[in-house]
């Protein structure tokens, strides 16, 4: 069967130059602190943290300083741009590799903790990742999969996915692609229970941000959904337009039936263990 362009480095190269956001998000930071607060909880501080999907590295950039943080991506933009970019909260004390996550260049029993944000779903075979990352973490380690909440608990998501999708044909899910809402922690669960894992402690978190304007919502969309952001931002003129308005025309909508301009967002991360001895 022929790969997905979608599961291939040069997709991920032109996603990640494209969609790269001017300003932070407030909810990648809120997503970023829920994974940092288990990381503190379960890594020594001169343990080594892997995320295997780092894109350009906003999540070990803030990780506060103490475990070695190690970024792996297979887009060579993205480990680029993370390693042109160092964070305040470890003064750039991050190694960023170019690597696929379905082989990794790691020792087995090598490391403490292995992060999967944003990036199980768009593995080729998620499986045979989390079959790695068991085998590289050492025993007691834990793997940390996050998967989003349902669409209607995602609107900070879905109000611009809908929006694009309307316009750019281009931006619809392939055949062999798993798109973000599709996975449940059952599912995962029977990936990380056949890869050797105990049963994994999920642990949802909430948030609502205010966005009244477009302007306002375009970078946090930047940051959650950074294939669907791409196709935004390389749309012809006239058909960003568009987009804009149907975004508008929704955001309105929210507001009227939830009598607040607030969105929502949810996700879950699971907390797999590698069992000890």
């Amino acid at each position: 069967m022929t790969t997905p362009g979608y599961h291939r480095p040069r997709h991920w190269d032109q996603v990640h130059h494209s969609a790269v956001p001017g300003s932070p998000s407030l909810a990648a930071r809120a997503l970023s602190t829920s994974v940092y607060d288990i990381v503190a909880g379960e890594v020594p501080a001169d343990g080594t943290v892997v995320d295997i999907a780092c894109g350009t590295g906003g999540l070990l950039r803030g990780l506060p300083a103490g475990p070695r943080a190690v970024g792996m991506d297979f887009s060579g933009e993205a480990v680029g741009l993370a390693a042109g970019s160092p964070g305040p909260g470890r003064g750039g004390g991050a190694d960023w590799v170019r690597a696929d996550a379905h082989q990794l260049p790691l020792r087995g029993a090598s490391v403490d903790a292995v992060l999967c944000l944003a990036g199980v779903w768009v593995f080729a075979d998620p499986a045979r990742v989390l079959t790695e990352a068991f085998r590289v973490l050492r025993p007691g380690g834990v793997a940390v999969v996050h998967l989003w909440g349902s669409p209607a608990d995602c609107r900070l998501i879905t109000l611009g996915a809908v929006s694009v999708g309307q316009v750019v044909q281009g931006s619809r899910l392939t055949a062999g692609v798993t798109g973000p809402f599709e996975l449940t922690p059952d599912r995962v669960d029977v990936w990380l229970r056949d890869a050797g894992f105990a049963p994994a402690d999920w642990r949802r978190s909430d948030l609502r941000l205010p966005m009244a304007r477009p302007d306002d919502y375009w970078p946090e969309f930047a940051a959650l959904a950074p294939t669907s952001y791409d196709h935004y931002r390389r749309a012809a003129t006239g058909d960003r337009v568009q987009i804009r308005a149907l975004l508008a025309g929704l955001l309105t909508a929210s507001r009227r039936r939830a009598g607040d301009d607030s969105l929502s967002l949810s996700w879950l991360l699971g907390v797999a263990r590698r069992a000890a001895g």
